[in-house]
């Protein structure tokens, strides 16, 4: 049976002097090399004298970055934490790929209760990554030129223009892919086809120029996790005789209303219930410079939708009629998500002073990572992790998605290697169907301990060199030691529990004592063991006890 005690102030309760914690640090687990990210830390404070609490008006927060066997500084940023809780943002960018590690810290006080908690640290993997966008439409408008333009200046995404010459002429601009030769007919009439791209954009065009075997492969796609996203134009959704196609389920809006495009001025800006889209991250601010009107930003038409359908969520906002439209929402679709955009005007945003082309920019940006979910890729495969962390004794799972041309039969192996004082030790990783996936494997591997590990993965063609997939893991426990001072009562309380035992405070060991008393102190039970009749070794033992003390003795002259 095990009983605990907690020594130390309980989680919740006020700390017994001056104290500062950095109480939690959110990055995401994987960026791309050149592109920007952000490391935000939550701070707290409580101050008992009043020198602590005139320090805490302006607090320097540092952040570090591992450089052989040290920290660097790399930004200072001030907080002030006088009201007891503070968050700051720092922004960053890696250079090239690999495993970065950062800290945050607070440069001691005087007097400060603790530094345990004064720091905390994380791992980002920085990869070269490369999204590929296919942008298709019959009737090209305004939209195709600035977001070519502004995907292109994105150096993680590559970006396929697909459209109608004229007839059943197509051409193709922008990035190639291997084997993409067969987009010159159209749109593709298999789901397998599309696989090779992590997110599709469809201009405006009526549904009428749709084959049945081209909606059936974008639904496909989109189901088995691609993402679609549809532009608003003259043409588009209920107008342009969507309601009635398999499509309709793709677009977030039930079509109930006209969808008829209406042009005016309609200010747009990101709705609160969006605040957790990473596809309108920081947006806001940036909306609400754009343009020359006071009131930020403006559109010049929208697309007269019906609301939302469940599980739909609206990321850019207007008011027609007086009441609110989601210009830009997003759904989950299958495995995978589309979106769709009610205005063909969002462009001008690209050329609106202020701050708008920073936002058209952004915008775009994130919402196709989003859509895609891509996870991390290589030219000829995809790979989506389960976690984006994890910590000693996890199990990761990796969904490996082959993105080889139709017809292709790439030869694919993984390994995973333990890396210890840059010593790697390599080990074969089996690779198994996904059920329920058809063309994709599944990879388990399992950390067993805190260090650093490589998940390799080597796709190769007969006739060229072969493509390879890596990413670092730095495991690691969620939490270093000193993170997380409280006394955990609720944990110390379920081990005891499940060992027989119980938990007390340090304040209160009473009900400790009373159950040790009646585990411990019960009625005693005797027996009597017959030592010499049992085994030969207990006489053998008392001989030579015997036999060493009278030698003792006699070297002792007490004989």
């Amino acid at each position: 049976r095990l009983s605990l005690v907690g020594a130390g102030t309980p989680a919740g309760d006020a700390w017994p002097g001056d104290h500062r914690a950095v109480t939690g640090v959110t990055a995401p687990a994987t960026v791309e090399a050149r592109l920007d990210f952000t490391i935000v830390a939550d701070l707290a404070a409580q101050a008992r004298s009043p020198a602590f609490a005139a320090r805490l008006a302006d607090v320097p927060v540092v952040l570090q970055r591992a450089e052989g066997q040290g920290w660097k500084d790399v930004a200072t940023l001030h907080a002030a934490l006088a009201n007891g809780r503070a968050q700051v943002s720092f922004a960053q960018t890696a250079d090239s790929p690999g495993l970065r590690r950062y800290r945050v810290t607070l440069p001691e006080l005087p007097g400060e209760l603790s530094l345990l908690d004064n720091g905390r640290a994380l791992a980002i993997d920085v990869r070269e990554q490369s999204l590929h966008v296919l942008f298709f439409t019959r009737e090209l408008g305004a939209d195709f030129k600035s977001l070519r333009q502004e995907l292109a200046r994105d150096p993680g995404v590559s970006f396929t223009g697909l459209f109608r010459i004229t007839g059943d002429r197509y051409t193709l601009q922008g990035d190639r892919l291997d084997g993409d030769a067969a987009l010159e007919k159209g749109f593709p009439t298999s789901a397998e086809a599309l696989r090779r791209y992590g997110c599709v954009v469809l201009g405006a065009f009526p549904a009428s120029g749709w084959s049945e075997a081209e909606m059936r492969a974008l639904t496909g796609y989109v189901e088995a996790g691609g993402a679609a996203v549809f532009l608003g134009g003259e043409r588009a959704f209920a107008a342009g005789g969507y309601a009635t196609t398999p499509l309709a389920a793709l677009l977030p809006w039930s079509l109930s209303g006209t969808g008829g495009l209406l042009r005016g001025s309609y200010p747009v800006g990101v709705p609160a219930s969006a605040g957790g889209q990473p596809a309108v991250a920081g947006l806001q601010a940036l909306l609400a410079g754009a343009g020359d009107a006071a009131g930020g930003a403006v559109l010049e038409s929208v697309n007269d939708v019906g609301p939302l359908r469940p599980g739909a969520t609206a990321l850019l906002e207007s008011v027609v009629a007086g009441r609110p439209l989601a210009v830009a929402a997003i759904q989950p679709y299958g495995r995978g998500k589309s979106v769709g955009i009610a205005t063909n005007t969002l462009w001008r945003l690209a050329r609106a002073g202020g701050d708008g082309t920073t936002a058209y920019g952004r915008f775009w940006r994130q919402l196709v990572r989003h859509a895609a979910d891509a996870g991390d890729a290589c030219h000829l495969a995809r790979v989506q992790w389960d976690r984006e962390r994890y910590q000693p004794g996890d199990e990761a799972v990796a969904t490996i998605t082959v993105l080889a041309p139709p017809g292709a039969a790439p030869r694919l192996a993984a390994t995973l290697a333990t890396i210890v004082a840059g010593a790697t030790s390599e080990t074969p990783v089996p690779l198994e169907a996904a059920v329920g996936q058809a063309g994709s494997l599944r990879a388990r591997v399992r950390f067993g301990e805190r260090g650093e590990y490589r998940f390799r993965l080597t796709i190769g063609q007969p006739g060229q060199a072969d493509d390879t997939y890596e990413k670092i893991f730095a495991i690691a426990p969620r939490l270093g030691e000193g993170n997380r001072l409280a006394v955990d009562a609720a944990m110390l309380g379920a081990a005891a529990g499940a060992a027989g035992g119980i938990y007390a405070g340090e304040k209160d060991l009473e009900p400790l004592l009373a159950h040790l008393r009646t585990t411990l102190l019960g009625k005693p039970v005797t027996s009597d063991v017959a030592l010499v009749g049992g085994d030969p070794w207990y006489l053998l033992v008392f001989l030579a006890l015997v036999i060493g003390e009278w030698w003792l003795r006699r070297r002792k002259h007490l004989l």
